[in-house]
This record gives structure tokens, sequence and C-alpha cells, in this order.
């Protein structure tokens, strides 16, 4: 399964850049860092490559329930609103609503 993006990716962390085929010369990607997320693979989204992979530490985290995501929203919101509750709950609203 050799998708041509992911393959690019693989290129940059394997070799740090990318070959010019058009002027025959290697560019050279510097100061950068790779910050992946993707959705596990089904309903049309395919399995990454273990040629990619292998520079990654694949993360796993589980979508928490109401009550942990009131928590962890409201900690980040209430530093800024006085009203934060109403915005975290109408925020977890839409996030269910749209999840479905």
């Amino acid at each position: 399964m050799a998708q041509p993006c992911i393959e690019l990716l693989r290129q940059l962390t394997d070799l740090g850049g990318f070959y010019d085929r058009s002027k025959l010369f290697f560019k050279q990607v510097v100061d950068t860092t790779l910050l992946p997320a993707c959705a596990s693979p089904g309903g049309g989204l395919n399995q990454l490559s273990m040629r990619f992979l292998r520079h990654m530490i694949p993360l796993n985290f589980p979508t928490p329930n109401n009550s942990t995501a009131f928590k962890i929203f409201n900690s980040l919101v209430a530093h800024n609103f006085s009203f934060s509750n109403p915005i975290v709950y109408t925020t977890i609203a839409v996030f269910e609503r749209v999840a479905r």
C-alpha cells in the first residue's frame, strides 16, 4: 500500500529531504518536526506502511466520557472566561452530535 503522500513523508524522515527530479538535486529540509495524527484503519482509511511507522511512536487515546471531557476543557477555558460552564457544555454537545 504505497500511498504517495505517506511515501514522501517516509522519505523526509529517512533521508531528511526530497530529490527534485526536474532540476536533479536533493532538497534538504531542516528544522522541521513531524507530528502525525491519524485514525484507525477501516471505513476507507488505509493501514500505514511499516516502513513509515518505524519512525513513529504510535499512541491510542480513547474518547473521554462527558465528565472527564468537562473537567479537561473547563480547566482550560475557566482561566479566560467567568462563564466557562455553558461554553464547555455546548462544546461537548456539539462534539457528540458531530461524532455520531
